[in-house]
């Protein structure tokens, strides 16, 4: 299988190709350092990550112990032998060789693990290169530190910590909104990284705006869910600066789904409903098996430090956040 990617070798860039620009990022104490043979895609990029916790940083790149490299030219071939990781959003992930590969149209990464480095090659044109892919890519260089993504959102108040877990439309980010608005912390919108504490599992801020759906007006209840299909953005840095944290330790998980009622509610869920929702909602899993135990256990670790319900989320969300808040906090009194 022939794909525009990088040969294995840490040096390697193809002799059509130079380093035109380099920078460096920090993400919760991890250096990532990037080049560039493109200027274009180089401010691409930076506008990216901007949106998420990677913040650039004017450490030489020679040191850091993540790399990577983006090319707009040069192909490789991917083994066949390799194990299908399966596919997410339009990217495939095979395995092989001790390298991990990431492939969707016009863009392809090799990941090393044994180096910490990321190779990869991407449209010329700025306008077709691919958020998502290119987050796809650096949370699987991520596992190497041992941070996992999870399709979340985070919140605390007080001493708890609260994820709210599910797929696109579940209803996280409006809930997040809603406590938002009744003075929790925020800590990150759709997605967050899962990483080892002193303490245990804790959940770190991945993207930094929050999302959120537009919802029409509706005289009843039962319709207040109803929305356009667009989303805005909030930006929770300006406008709620003090509610701002970088990180919480999860002992609360809900499972939140939009439901036709006037009052959101809570179901218990067993171990493994709780567990097969977190294991469905974790990107990582299709990046590969070298790290696969380590993210069970994690996830694990974090269902044994947590309770967990199912959350039928009614109108009230949008309506009354200081009743959700309240009912929040009545499931975990550390609040």
């Amino acid at each position: 299988m022939t794909c525009p990617v990088h040969p294995g070798s840490a040096d390697y860039l193809p002799s059509t190709s130079s380093v035109e620009s380099s920078c460096s990022f920090l993400v919760h104490g991890t250096l990532l350092s990037v080049e560039f043979d493109s200027q274009p895609i180089a401010e691409r990029v930076k506008r990216i990550l901007a949106q998420y916790s990677f913040r650039e940083d004017d450490t030489v790149t020679t040191k850091a112990p993540l790399r990577c490299r983006l090319s707009t030219q040069g192909s490789v071939t991917v083994p066949d032998s390799g194990f299908d990781c399966g596919t997410e959003s339009g990217v495939r992930g095979i395995e092989a060789d001790g390298s991990i590969y990431l492939i969707s149209e016009g863009h392809t990464f090799h990941l090393e693990p044994s180096l910490g480095r990321l190779d990869g090659i991407v449209p010329a044109h700025a306008e077709e290169f691919r958020e998502d892919v290119l987050m796809y890519a650096l949370l699987a260089l991520m596992r190497l530190k041992g941070s996992f993504a999870l399709h979340a959102a985070a919140m605390s108040r007080g001493t708890l910590g609260l994820l709210i877990v599910g797929e696109s439309g579940c209803g996280k980010s409006t809930l997040a909104h809603s406590l938002l608005r009744e003075g929790w912390g925020y800590v990150s919108d759709d997605a967050v990284l899962l990483r080892i504490g002193r303490e245990g599992v804790e959940a770190l801020t991945l993207r930094r705006a929050l999302r959120l759906v537009e919802h029409r007006p509706a005289a009843q209840a039962q319709d207040a869910h109803r929305h356009t299909g667009t989303k805005r953005q909030i930006d929770v840095v300006a406008e709620y600066p003090d509610q701002v944290r970088d990180m919480c330790k999860p002992d609360l998980i809900l499972f939140p789904r939009v439901a036709n009622q006037t009052e959101s509610e809570f179901a218990s869920i067993d171990r493994k409903q709780a567990l097969q929702g977190l294991v469905s909602q974790s990107v990582s899993f299709m990046l590969g098996r070298s790290s696969g135990a380590s993210h069970l256990e994690m996830l694990v670790q974090l269902l044994h430090q947590s309770s967990w319900w199912r959350m039928n989320a009614g109108a009230d969300v949008l309506r009354s956040p200081r009743r959700i808040s309240n009912l929040i906090q009545s499931f975990h009194p550390s609040a």
